[in-house]
């Protein structure tokens, strides 16, 4: 009866001990992509940022049809030259699927195309998707590199995504090069495809912090709201290495997080 008592009671402390061991698991694999989430989603709405500025840049027919704006306030007298984008205070739907409203600010100092252009980008109650995002986004036109290609510096800073009802936030900072390969030669933009490699720092919504290296470059088609290729190696803060794979060239919201050689599938 004893061995019995004792057996029982064994076996109640390896439960306990297996069920908490496995919901600590949990919890750090759950922290773990909250930062790759985090990073993949400043990533898009930054990049979705740049779309829309490209195409005010160029003038493009049709454009409040595709980014919903409402008002565009051009200053060409100032120094630098300046335009508001000003999607209005109510949500408007946009044909990529994301809602925006609020404004942002563009300052430049010469044409997008032009060697040595600096363009200087700041939200103002601007939100994606009820997502608040804030920061500046300095890109500066370094000419052309050995390949032929238009390349620019890109500078991401103070930057912060906060979910609805201030749920969470996250903050992000990356200074990246970003290289032109397609759509140079024409007017439009939504043949643009770029090429992306540098780092970037930040803060997962549950305060934990974490770096980040492009070890594949990153392909951006600017008619797609997602990365569509590439590989970065994250580094949370007392945590496990770990990459994110965009995948192969699909337009689609999916990645991979590879965690000690096991891969979990989230969306961006």
């Amino acid at each position: 009866m004893r061995q019995n008592i004792l057996h029982t009671a064994l076996s109640l402390v390896v439960i306990l001990m297996v069920s908490s061991c496995t919901e600590e698991k949990d919890d750090i694999l759950e922290f773990d992509l909250d930062s790759s989430r985090d990073h993949a989603q400043a990533e898009s709405y930054w990049n979705d940022i740049f779309k829309t500025v490209d195409e005010v840049s160029r003038d493009t027919p049709g454009i409040k049809s595709i980014t919903c704006i409402d008002t565009l306030i051009i200053d060409t007298l100032s120094s630098p030259r300046s335009i508001f984008i000003d999607f209005g205070d109510e949500d408007c739907l946009g044909q990529d699927g994301r809602t925006r409203r609020g404004g942002i600010l563009v300052t430049y100092s010469d044409r997008y195309r032009a060697e040595g252009a600096v363009i200087t980008v700041t939200p103002e109650d601007y939100h994606v998707n009820d997502h608040l995002v804030q920061g500046t986004k300095t890109v500066t036109n370094q000419g052309t590199n050995e390949q032929g290609n238009l390349y620019f510096t890109v500078e991401v800073m103070d930057a912060s995504i906060s979910a609805p009802d201030d749920a969470w936030t996250s903050t992000w900072e990356s200074t990246r090069t970003r290289e032109w390969l397609e759509g140079e030669e024409t007017l439009q933009v939504l043949d643009d495809v770029y090429s992306i490699t540098g780092t970037s720092t930040g803060v997962n919504r549950n305060g934990l912090p974490f770096s980040v290296s492009t070890t594949e470059p990153l392909l951006v088609e600017i008619g797609c709201p997602w990365i569509v290729s590439g590989t970065i190696e994250m580094e949370p803060e007392d945590g496990i290495t770990r990459s994110v794979d965009y995948g192969d060239g699909d337009c689609d919201n999916d990645a991979m997080v590879v965690i000690n050689g096991n891969a979990y599938p989230i969306e961006l």
